[in-house]
């Protein structure tokens, strides 16, 4: 399997592997639970979004039973369906900065209940609340004319000042004040993000307009360069990429890594080390010659070791297939392999629909369903050109049942924060 399109997948897509919706359970006063679907903006409350196709399917989870749309108070209210385990589809039109232009979310054999919805939870926020600062960068390392600015997300070649930087809620710490990260390297290494030079501002008081200065000293000595990290793993999982990431109130922040086409035990990450965080994110993936499957894993570091070993399980596939008379996908899991959850996905988001499947992790086969109008016409008679089949996994989480009461119920997603997490991932094409 190429590893082209599986940089892309496992840092984009990585976050949305763990998150979703699901079911609270039966309704007050016992009985028959009723299902009701709410959709909102935020896990916490937000605002209702209207206008979102929910797809109740039939008990073979195949065809379509009955469709909602989502009113102006964001709810499709089906009452009772006359099962307790259901499968459902949501879609609607993406918004704002996404270069899908629809978005599905399938859910198969799901209890039957209230249902959360959180729209939109994975990109960055565009909340109307987002407002804008300024930053100018002085002194910049000669030879490195490529500069970032995080955790806002910006930047660009040759330039010495950003205008108009856009902060969004997820940008500022817990303790409301605002931490930036500049980084500069050369325009060779742009495949893969790899600083040469770092500076920083901590806690600064987060006033919209102001102008924030890196570094905050005149002279050029604010201006740190970037360590190496050492880093090995066993012989019967070489890496293909590392990433280390560092988390400050709250904030992650993108401290460096490794990736290389050839697959190693052993070697060094860039590393910005004097940047100070309350713990890291250590992200690797593992890819076994022949196999045709990755392994994932996040884990949380409280401190950088002089040497970090990485360990990787045995998760992954035995085999996966297509037919495309049934429009069936089949798959078996290596018998290592544990996980709460199945998982089907395009590997990349550069796709006219971003269509994501949940399922129970006994789940051996999926249907591709149908769909209403205009839902199918959105994609067509060939959804999937290429499909990434996922097994989850999480320290915190004992079955696919605990993570739709306690994460997918409540829209919310497993973060580093409180979980290690693994994916075992697979490629499969679908057409040619």
């Amino acid at each position: 399997m190429g590893s082209s399109w599986l940089v892309c997948f496992l840092s984009i897509f990585w976050a949305l592997c763990l998150a979703g919706c699901g079911g609270r359970g039966p309704s007050e006063g016992g009985g028959e639970p009723e299902l009701r679907v709410a959709v909102r903006t935020t896990p916490d409350g937000g605002q209702p979004v209207p206008g979102v196709y929910v797809v109740l399917h039939g008990p073979q989870n195949v065809t379509v039973e009955r469709v909602l749309v989502t009113g102006e108070d964001g709810v499709a209210n089906f009452g009772r369906v006359g099962r307790r385990l259901i499968s459902l589809t949501l879609a609607w039109k993406a918004e704002g900065g996404y270069q899908s232009e629809q978005e599905l979310r399938t859910y198969v054999d799901v209890p039957v209940g209230e249902i959360a919805l959180v729209k939109h939870p994975y990109a960055r926020s565009i909340l109307a609340d987002e407002s804008q600062i300024n930053v100018t960068l002085s002194n910049v390392p000669s030879g490195a004319p490529f500069v970032a600015l995080q955790p806002c997300g910006w930047g660009a070649n040759g330039i010495a000042e950003f205008r108009g930087v856009r902060v969004g809620p997820e940008d500022v710490q817990t303790d409301g004040r605002l931490s930036l990260l500049a980084t500069a390297q050369g325009l060779e290494v742009s495949l893969f993000y790899s600083p040469s030079s770092y500076s920083f501002l901590l806690d600064e008081e987060l006033v919209y307009g102001a102008t924030y200065r890196i570094p905050s000293t005149e002279g050029g000595a604010a201006w740190r360069e970037s360590a190496l990290q050492p880093w090995e793993t066993s012989d019967e999982t070489p890496l293909l990429l590392l990433d280390i990431s560092g988390f400050r109130g709250g904030v992650r922040y993108n401290l460096g890594g490794w990736y290389s086409n050839t697959a190693a035990v052993r070697g060094s990450a860039v590393f910005l080390d004097e940047f100070p965080v309350d713990y890291y994110g250590i992200y690797s993936v593992s890819c076994k010659a022949g196999r045709g499957t990755c392994t994932n894993v996040h884990r949380r570091v409280q401190a950088m070791p002089s040497v970090l070993a990485v360990t990787t399980p045995d998760y992954g596939f035995e085999y996966a297939s297509y037919d495309p008379v049934t429009r069936m996908i089949h798959w078996s899991l290596r018998e290592a392999t544990a996980g709460y959850g199945i998982q089907i996905g395009h590997p990349s988001t550069v796709e006219p629909t971003f269509w994501v499947v949940w399922l129970r992790p006994d789940a051996t086969s999926w249907s591709i369903p149908d769909l209403p109008s205009p839902v199918r016409e959105w994609v067509g008679d060939d959804p999937f050109r290429e499909v990434a089949l996922s097994v989850l996994d999480s320290s915190v989480v004992e079955g696919f049942d605990d993570w739709w009461r306690n994460y997918g119920s409540r829209g919310k997603a497993l973060l580093w924060e409180e979980a290690d997490t693994i994916s075992g991932h697979v490629s499969l094409a679908l057409s040619q």
